[in-house]
């Protein structure tokens, strides 16, 4: 099992890679970091989005999901125990399922942003803002108890801290 998943993350890895070296070789619209504004020159506003680019939008999509897999599989590997993720994976896979939804709300938000100002505010935040900072920031803290809560009886146990022990009483 360990191979193919080893195997199958290198697949993404090269997806991932793929899709950095378009985005690295693309041709971003002159604008891109803004232009200064008219009323405030001190203050630039928002230029040309890299979104209305042929097929930047659903790259952005693919890149984004890469990004997750990325995390998924980091912390697939390091609750194995084994060869296998144990209790853990029914809290893993539902969390990432979980934040998979949070992201593809986001991007959807995002993609029916209609460039004009927002006319609703979520949290003092434009709707995909919101989604990016309470959703995507903020869930991570799920990982993060479970780790927490799973850490004496599977990550590190009463009998890995004997063993580490016995291999220091004998000098390594």
């Amino acid at each position: 099992m360990t191979d193919r998943l080893f195997r199958y993350f290198f697949g993404f890895l090269v997806i991932f890679c793929g899709v950095t070296i378009y985005f690295l070789a693309g041709n971003p619209p002159s604008d891109i970091n803004g232009t200064v504004h008219e009323e405030y020159p001190s203050m630039l506003k928002s230029g040309s989005t890299v979104m209305w680019l042929d097929g930047s939008k659903w790259l952005s999509l693919l890149y984004g999901l890469c990004v997750i897999v990325c995390f998924l599989f980091a912390l697939w590997v390091g609750g194995m125990r084994n060869g296998k993720l144990g209790p853990m994976l029914r809290w893993v896979l539902l969390g990432f399922l979980i934040y998979f939804l949070i992201y593809l709300s986001l991007t959807y938000t995002w993609w029916n942003s209609s460039g004009a100002p927002p006319t609703k505010y979520i949290g003092g935040f434009p709707p995909a803002s919101a989604w990016m900072i309470y959703g995507m920031w903020l869930f991570p803290f799920v990982f993060m108890v479970m780790y927490i809560c799973y850490f004496p009886n599977w990550i590190y146990t009463d009998e890995d801290d004997s063993r580490f022990n016995q291999i220091l009483e004998n000098g390594g």
